[in-house]
């Protein structure tokens, strides 16, 4: 399609770079959008929106709309009813919902050519990651301060870098591992030279930033793609999606049979100053189901962080610091059930993927984000492409030896 360019081994023609250039209205540095500046604000929100409605335009004259899409609606459209019966941020809400089906419908109207969406996430969430080491190296206690309220004070929090703060860098790491590593697998069977120079940048980042959750994820994900063929030969009890998810379950129970018992106050005490961290979170956890109890059903509706700081109590609670009770809040139980049937739909397609090279690369994913999410909230919307590209997959048992990318891309949608 025209003249392309390559570079480092992502491919740049005319359609990749058009997405670049709508990702960069959808997938915006934190530092880009702390800059004060009236006029960029509404630059930026003007391009997202046109890119949604375009995106949108392509999408339902499709005549397909996909179950991942429907259920994904479901989630926002509660939060949204949740947040005008509570009197709250009805803009920021609706945005949610926007931003999330972006991902979706963008990553499902290139089913066929899923390779010019990959590079397109390649080549700029590359370029994102590479300028936030240099932010971090040269500002190591942060690029830029945000103000804060928590009881009425204002206070200054300094250690945000280009991508924000940590634990969001992180994600912004394992998003970009996740699309070379599933571009190169099933394009020739192993890792390019780029996912390795990415995937040490990460490292470097996530240790420089001292984000431990982050370290451990992205090291675990890599060190799973890397042994992708031994994997894919052996096939291993232990990597099967359902036994993976199953032991995501029982960290969720373990976690909640602990804390009823009071078993982490021991924990605490055996460690001392290095367990201040997590009893911050258990703290946070114990007030935001105090407050899931008064309002089990809707929940409050969309919070913004400040407000969170005032319902937690907890001046660096932002949110629930667990993607689920988060959830739980906004929108109540109602969001959290339409969510959990978002995953059984990912884990289903999966399933029948399990052990190709896309199958590996999602049940890593999966599983690891999902475990990421216990212990952080996640605003990061890229990660629907991902939910997308896998809930597309076709009910059929693929070739198992087989690396096309049209083997997986069976649109599965409702006429």
């Amino acid at each position: 399609m025209g003249r392309s360019i390559n570079r480092k081994g992502v491919s740049l023609d005319r359609k990749t770079l058009f997405i670049i250039v709508v990702l960069c209205f959808l997938i915006v540095p934190s530092y880009i959008s702390s800059i004060d500046i009236l006029l960029i604000d509404y630059f930026l929100k003007a391009g997202k929106y046109a890119a949604i409605l375009l995106v949108g335009f392509f999408y339902l004259t499709r005549n397909k709309i996909s179950l991942l899409f429907i259920l994904t609606a479901c989630v926002y459209i509660t939060i949204i009813y949740s947040t005008l019966i509570n009197n709250g941020n009805l803009i920021s809400s609706i945005r949610s919902l926007l931003v999330a089906l972006f991902f979706i419908m963008i990553t499902e109207n290139e089913s066929e050519h899923l390779d010019k969406l990959w590079n397109a996430m390649i080549f700029y969430m590359s370029l994102l990651i590479i300028i936030n080491l240099i932010t971090i190296i040269v500002y190591p206690h942060g690029l830029y301060t945000t103000a804060k309220i928590y009881e009425g004070v204002s206070y200054i929090d300094a250690r945000h870098w280009f991508l924000g703060f940590k634990n969001g860098i992180g994600k912004y790491c394992l998003f970009l591992l996740f699309f070379i590593s599933d571009r190169d697998l099933k394009k020739q069977g192993r890792l390019s030279g780029l996912f390795y120079l990415m995937f040490a940048i990460s490292m470097i980042s996530v240790i420089l930033i001292k984000s431990a959750m982050s370290i451990a994820i992205i090291l675990l994900f890599g060190a799973g793609v890397i042994f992708a063929n031994i994997i894919r030969r052996n096939r291993f009890a232990f990597f099967n999606i359902y036994n993976l998810m199953i032991v995501f379950a029982i960290l969720y129970i373990l976690i909640i049979v602990m804390q009823n018992f009071g078993l982490f106050n021991h924990l605490m005490i055996f460690f001392g100053k290095n367990a201040t961290t997590f009893g911050n979170r258990l703290a946070i956890w114990n007030k935001a189901i105090h407050l899931i109890n008064e309002k089990p059903l809707l929940g409050y509706g969309y919070i913004d962080s400040n407000t969170f700081r005032g319902m937690l109590g907890k001046k660096d609670a932002s949110d629930a610091h667990n993607f689920f009770l988060t959830l739980a809040l906004n929108g109540g139980f109602i969001a959290v059930v339409f969510y959990i049937l978002v995953l059984l739909l990912l884990v289903r397609n999966i399933r029948a993927y399990q052990y190709s090279y896309q199958g590996i690369v999602l049940t890593l994913f999966t599983f690891l984000f999902m475990t990421h999410l216990i212990v952080e909230n996640t605003s990061n919307m890229i990660y629907y492409s991902i939910f997308a590209y896998a809930a597309s997959c076709s009910g059929k048992q693929p070739n198992r030896s087989s690396v096309s990318i049209n083997t997986v891309m069976e649109p599965m949608g409702l006429q």
